[in-house]
This record gives C-alpha cells, sequence and structure tokens, in this order.
C-alpha cells in the first residue's frame, strides 16, 4: 500500500484545523510558543525572516493551534493578493474576513460608528463597536495575520501608509476606552484584536521605511526574527514525520546526512532544504520498493543539487526557449529572485502554469503591481536562483562550445587560401586577447563593485538591526557625562542632536586626534572635517566591535545618504547614553544587595539608609526599590510603613504584579493578611 508523503516539501505547511492532509509540524516548539504568547501580551506584532525560512508554516501549523487553545482565532490574509476584481480598500478586506470566519459578531453602540475607511480610528471604531465569539458561542480575539506583508509595498504606498497609520492608531492605549454604563450593563472595553504582519528580511526596509515616513515609531516593536532550525529541531522534522521509515541501525548517520547538506555557508540549517530532502528521498523511497529508507538511498539520491534536480524535472520537456526565457527573467542581475507580469510570462511560456501547481510547483503568484491588475510570477524560493544561474551559465556555455566549433571550422578553410587567411587569422587572435583582456578588465571591475555592494548590504543590515535594537529600550532624559562629553537625551530629537553636535565638535576633533595617534585607522580627511562626532563616536563604539568593521563604515561614509548618517548618529548616540544607564544602575543594584545584606545582620538603620540612597539615584524603577525597602522593613518587623511602602508601590505602579509576577515581599503581606490577594 502506497503511503502519504509525510512530508511537505516546499509548500507551506496548513493549518491542522482545515488542511486535508494532516502532516506533523515538527522542529519549531520553542519558535511556535514564543511567537503565540508574543502575540497574546501585544497588539502588534512583527515575523520576519529569509525566505523559505518556514514563517508561512510556522503560522498555519505551529502558532494557530497554540493561539485557539487561549480563546484567540487566527485569521490569515494576503492582502497584497488583489486584482481589479477584488477593488476592495485593505481594511475591507480584513473585516469581511472577520465576518466570514467568526461564529457570531455582537455590535454595541459604544461609540458611533465610523464609516470612513481611510480614517485613522475606523478599524479601532470596527473593534470597538463590536464582540466576536467562536463556534462554540465563546468570547474570542479575532488575530488578522498578514501573510507576505511585502507585497503591499509593490502596490498602491498611500493605502499601505493608511493602514500603517490605522495600525498605530489601534496599537496606542491612550485610545483605549474607560468602562461605562451600555443597556444598563457594565461595558468593559479591552484590546479585542491582535496584529501579525510576517514579512521577509530582505523586505524589512520596506516596512521601515513606510513607518519612518509615516513617524509611526511604535510599530517598531514586538519583533521576532525566524531563524533556520536548530540541529534538534532538524532532527525533529526528519524523525517524528518519518518515524519507521528508517533502517533503525542506520538512522543516526541518515539524519547527519541529510543535516549536512541542509547546512548554509554560515553553518546554519535551511528549513525548506530539509523539508524538500526528506519529501524527495520519501518519493524515491516509493519507487524503489525497499523496506526502509537507507544510506545507500540517501547517498545516491544526494549526488547531485536536490534543487537543481527538482527544477529539471519539473521543467523536462519545455523547450529550451522556455527555459531560457524563465532563467533570463526569474532570477536578476545579482543573482536575485525577480517578479515578471503573469500575462507576459505565460505568452513566453505556453505551459507555464503548469509550474504554479501541483508536484512540479517551482513558480508562485505574487502581489499586483502596475501591470494592469495583472499577478506577477516568481520562484517559489530564493533557492532556485542558484539552479536557474546556473542553467543558464550551461546554455551560455553551449552557445561558446557551438561558437568556437564555428570559428575552427572557418580557421581551417582559412588555412588554405594561404598567406592572407594566415595574416587575418593573426589579427583575429589580437583582437581575441584584447577582447579577453577588456573583458578580464570588466569582470574585476563588476567583482570589486559587488564586493564594494555586499559591504555596503551588510553594513546597512546591521545598522537596521543596530537601530531595532536601541527602539527597544527605555527612554530617559538625564544628563550623564562620559569621557569628558555629555550626552543630556535617551533618543534625542534631530535639533538635540544638532545642538549636541555643534557644542561638542572641538573635543570630539581633540579625542579622535588622540585615539588616531595610537590606532591605524584610514579615516576620510573629509569625514574628519565634516562629522568629527560621528568619527568619535565610532571609534569608541562597543557594538561596533572589530577594527574591520570600524574601518568598513569610514571606507562606506561617502556612499551614504543623509538619511543614513543620521540613522548611525542616533543608534550610537543613543548606544553611548544607555551604556552609561546601564553603569548607573549597576550601581543602584550594589546599594540595593547592600542594604539587604545589612538587613540580614540586624543592621536596620543602616540597611534603610542605603535602599534610601538607592531610590534616591535609581530615577527609574522607583516600584522595585521600594518593594525592597519593604521587605527590609519587614525584617525589622515594622508591619505598618511595610504596608505603606506597598501602597505606594501601587500609586506609582499598579501594573507591578502583571510585570514582575509576584515578589517576596508581596508574598510575605499577603500571607500575614496585611493585604488581599
Amino acid at each position: 500500500m502506497e503511503l502519504m508523503n509525510p512530508w511537505a516539501g516546499l509548500a507551506s505547511y496548513e493549518d491542522p484545523e482545515t488542511a486535508e492532509r494532516k502532516l506533523k509540524f515538527c522542529g519549531r516548539d520553542d519558535d511556535s510558543y514564543d511567537v503565540a504568547k508574543l502575540i497574546m501580551g501585544n497588539v502588534f506584532v512583527t515575523l520576519y525572516g529569509k525566505s523559505g525560512i518556514g514563517k508561512t508554516s510556522l503560522l498555519n501549523a505551529g502558532v494557530f493551534p497554540e493561539l485557539r487553545e487561549e480563546a484567540f482565532t487566527p485569521i490569515s490574509l494576503r492582502i497584497g493578493m488583489r486584482d481589479e476584481e477584488t477593488p476592495s480598500s485593505y481594511q475591507t478586506m480584513i473585516v469581511e474576513a472577520i465576518e466570514r470566519t467568526i461564529g457570531r459578531i455582537e455590535t454595541i453602540d459604544v461609540v458611533p460608528e465610523q464609516d470612513n475607511q481611510q480614517a485613522k480610528d475606523f478599524l479601532w471604531n470596527y473593534f470597538a463597536r463590536h464582540r466576536f465569539y467562536d463556534k462554540h458561542d465563546e468570547l474570542t480575539t479575532p488575530v488578522i495575520v498578514f501573510d507576505q506583508f511585502e507585497e503591499i509595498f509593490r502596490a498602491d504606498h498611500k493605502e499601505s501608509d493608511a493602514l500603517l497609520r490605522q495600525l498605530d492608531y489601534i496599537n496606542d492605549k491612550d485610545h483605549a476606552l474607560d468602562n461605562c454604563i451600555i443597556n444598563e450593563l457594565p461595558y468593559h472595553y479591552d484590546t479585542n484584536y491582535r496584529f501579525v504582519v510576517s514579512i521577509r528580511e530582505d523586505d524589512l526596509y520596506r516596512l521601515e521605511d513606510s513607518i519612518d515616513n509615516c513617524y509611526l515609531p511604535a510599530l517598531k516593536r514586538c519583533r521576532y526574527r525566524l531563524r533556520g532550525l536548530t540541529e534538534q529541531g532538524a532532527r525533529d522534522v526528519i524523525l517524528i514525520p518519518g518515524e519507521g521509515l528508517y533502517k533503525p541501525e542506520e538512522q543516526d548517520a541518515i539524519v547527519k546526512k541529510i543535516i549536512d547538506k541542509s547546512r548554509n555557508e554560515d553553518g546554519s540549517i535551511s528549513t525548506n532544504i530539509v523539508s524538500l530532502l526528506c519529501s524527495r528521498i520519501f518519493s524515491d523511497f516509493q519507487q524503489s520498493g525497499a523496506d526502509h529508507i537507507s544510506t545507500s538511498l540517501i547517498e545516491s539520491f544526494m549526488k547531485g543539487n536536490p534543487f537543481e534536480q527538482f527544477y529539471n524535472e519539473a521543467t523536462k520537456g519545455f523547450s529550451n526557449r522556455d527555459k531560457a526565457y524563465m532563467e533570463d527573467h526569474l532570477v536578476d542581475s545579482t543573482g536575485r529572485r525577480n517578479s515578471i507580469p503573469e500575462s507576459d510570462f505565460l505568452l513566453h511560456v505556453k505551459n507555464g502554469a503548469y509550474l504554479l501547481e501541483g508536484p512540479n510547483k517551482i513558480l508562485q503568484r505574487t502581489s499586483t503591481g502596475s501591470d494592469a491588475g495583472s499577478h506577477r510570477i516568481e520562484l517559489i524560493h530564493d533557492s532556485f536562483c542558484d539552479s536557474l544561474a546556473a542553467s543558464a551559465k550551461k546554455r551560455e556555455r553551449r552557445k561558446r562550445q557551438k561558437w568556437a566549433a564555428t570559428i575552427v571550422g572557418i580557421m581551417i578553410m582559412y588555412v588554405v587560401l594561404g598567406i592572407f587567411v594566415a595574416r587575418l587569422e593573426s589579427k583575429l587572435n589580437k583582437r581575441e586577447k584584447e577582447i579577453e583582456r577588456k573583458e578580464l578588465e570588466i569582470k574585476l571591475w563588476e567583482e570589486d563593485y559587488d564586493n564594494l555592494q555586499e559591504s555596503y548590504n551588510n553594513m546597512e543590515g546591521k545598522l537596521n538591526n543596530l537601530e531595532d535594537t536601541i527602539t527597544h529600550k527605555f527612554r530617559l532624559d538625564v544628563t550623564y557625562t562620559i569621557d569628558g562629553i555629555e550626552y543630556e537625551h535617551g533618543i534625542p530629537t534631530p535639533s538635540q542632536l544638532n545642538e549636541w553636535k555643534d557644542k561638542n565638535e572641538e573635543k570630539c576633533n581633540r579625542k579622535i586626534q588622540t585615539i588616531l595617534d595610537n590606532e591605524s585607522y584610514n579615516v576620510p580627511s573629509d569625514m574628519i572635517k565634516d562629522e568629527p562626532c560621528l568619527v568619535y563616536l565610532i571609534l569608541t563604539s562597543q557594538s561596533i566591535e572589530s577594527e574591520g568593521e570600524k574601518q568598513s563604515w569610514f571606507d562606506l561614509w561617502s556612499l551614504m545618504t543623509e538619511d543614513q548618517i543620521r540613522k548611525l548618529y542616533f543608534i550610537l548616540y543613543n548606544e553611548t547614553y544607555q551604556l552609561a544607564v546601564i553603569r548607573f544602575q549597576d550601581e543602584v543594584k550594589l546599594l540595593n544587595q547592600e542594604s539587604y545584606d545589612l538587613a540580614k545582620d540586624g543592621n536596620y538603620r543602616r540597611a534603610l539608609s542605603t535602599i534610601d540612597d538607592a531610590i534616591d539615584k535609581a530615577r527609574i524603577g522607583y516600584a522595585s526599590m521600594y518593594d525592597s525597602k519593604g521587605e527590609i522593613l519587614l525584617m525589622k518587623d515594622d508591619t505598618s510603613e511595610a504596608v505603606k511602602m506597598w501602597k505606594k508601590i501601587m500609586d506609582i505602579a499598579p501594573d507591578f504584579l502583571d510585570y514582575y509576577g509576584s515578589t517576596p515581599f508581596y508574598e510575605q503581606l499577603r500571607d500575614k493578611g496585611l493585604i488581599g490577594n
């Protein structure tokens, strides 16, 4: 009896509640749990990762079941897949998807209805006016998941910006409603919605640009980067669905071979390669008629590139002209995926629809752009780019071989013609050598350009990652001095940053000259003249660790835009400021610990004096300091003052227990009956 293939191959794993094929989704337990908890605790979450890393599968088969167990209803949308037959706005598509999926929707006239779909409070108004119930008639929270969110940025920027503004508005807790009475019953409104953006890592900059252009910094919070499989995760993907298929004594060797074949150059394990290998190996195993999957079958399968094998099998029967069109248009000059209008593709590749579905699917429809409502076509994964590029190189090599054979024939004919032919051949050889020399020069120039471009892209990626990190730090506006230079703002405005640069330009000039006298950096003289403070921040940065990385920023300075230079200033300034905060807070922690030690020795007077010093210095985190002071008062048996401390904590931080869960001070007060649960 033929068994069902237990792996999805290159297809995404589907939601088990609606999937026809009930496949086991493995290897992502920790990611599924972490992303689900992040969604439950936050209104807006961004999930990003490389193409083919498994974002859609993680959401469908890993996160959605977790959400349903906690009374959430996930609703997956690809709002970028919109054409002229579905002209609805993004907001309408969201509302229609909710009403198709939710079991029952109750309308509550708590606020007037907002009819303008472009208004920034339209979505907020829709959720405020409705309660949602699942198919069991239990209250539920819709989770709107925008899959492949990058697609909307290739369409109408005005619409995408309008949607982001509404998501930012709905993410702002200041817009929450106060409790009120509706139909003589108390009505409590909470955030009965969640939004998740799933986007390719390569296109994350598009989201960043829209957020920055619309000034929506809150949407940069709560991000989760999906990485490649761990070693154990890869083992689970291979072994759990394939239980009983492998020869027991060869199982570990088989797993190692699959994992080794699936590793990227950086050592990470590619999710899509593991899934494709397992699926294809299973197909070979079914055809072989063997009892178990053995190492010999694995070795036979892995002799070549599995993606190249899959591409060749999928395009078997296609003409050379068809394949040449795909190879020339679906991969750009940098080796990355390229999309083309579906109408153009089907015009040039008559049987192209065969590659968009079924077991030979290597292409997918993507969003519409300015192509009169037509979909665009692209490769289903970046991993196929190398295969198409390799096939194109073989094709070009065959052309050159044919051309060379023609040249040889002509040369033989010319030899018969005598001296005239010999002279012509000599000229031809000289010309060919000149062409080769020019081609070599061009190739070397292109390699230098590619290396510089790659270095630039790497630096820009690090710039974006650093910006994400800084954005998630807490904000302070307290002055700290480091190395004789004052840093006055946790996150300065552009004008504040300019004031700081003007104030410290001479100091930075002196300091960088001292550093450059002792360290060998090649800093452009124009950069020292125009941006001495930026040079100083790069030289003293702790996040830009190596000398090579620092030198790279100096090399790239002349290529950077004003906006990129501003972002780099912003990040390095905040990094220095946050380091000062951390040092200061470490002093506070030492005082806190010292007060505990004194209290344990019975020296309560000095203990309370020390914790008061810590409170004076803390600047932030007063609630946790008062918690420590309250615990010392209980050690002193001063319960009345301890209760006052607890009241003070509740005054300044009502959500203290939500954040800390519980503390020894709170538990002692509760156990003594001094406060309620």
